[in-house]
């Protein structure tokens, strides 16, 4: 978030696909961060802007986002929900880029060949597995203690970003 607000972004939709039965910490976690980061800047998310849906539901978000003003100028998404994005943002003659930031939320393999490329929050594989691989040995070693792991993450610069377009009336900027 912090590079979409140094770009200009006011109307930041962090967009999460989530079954309702399987919420994580992580998932939690992001969520709060999302809105504690928003209220910080006084960035409003307006309540036509659905956050959180059911997966096969995406595209009943993005027209619900982009359907009434204030829309977002920038988009913060899960990767596997990347092609469907920049299909809808297409058919609304949107340039990703520039009318609309996108920025992915895992850097996945999966996004390389979207055109323009995607800027991205990357976790480092090898790292997780190493981590994963020593919370599993002290499990089978018998302790089963609730751990918080911290995933180390790269930011990565693609061309699905740049500057907040230019907002018509001051009173709209932060809607």
């Amino acid at each position: 978030m912090r590079h979409l607000i140094e770009l200009g972004h006011s109307r930041i939709l962090y967009l999460r696909g989530e079954f309702p039965f399987y919420l994580n910490s992580t998932m939690l976690d992001r969520r709060m961060q999302y809105y504690r980061i928003m209220a910080r800047h006084g960035f409003a998310v307006p309540p036509h802007w659905r956050d959180s849906y059911p997966p096969e539901e995406l595209p009943q978000a993005l027209e619900a986002a982009f359907g009434a003003e204030p829309h977002p100028t920038a988009l913060i998404i899960y990767d596997t929900d990347l092609p469907e994005v920049y299909r809808f943002l297409e058919s609304r003659r949107l340039r990703i880029g520039s009318d609309v930031s996108v920025i992915a939320t895992d850097g996945s393999g999966a996004i390389d060949r979207l055109t323009p490329s995607v800027t991205s929050v990357v976790s480092h594989g090898l790292h997780a597995v190493e981590t994963v691989w020593e919370m599993l040995e002290k499990q089978r070693g018998g302790d089963r203690s609730p751990r918080t792991v911290e995933v180390l993450l790269t930011f990565k610069q693609g061309r699905s970003t740049g500057k907040a377009p230019a907002i018509s009336s001051p009173r709209e900027k932060n809607r």
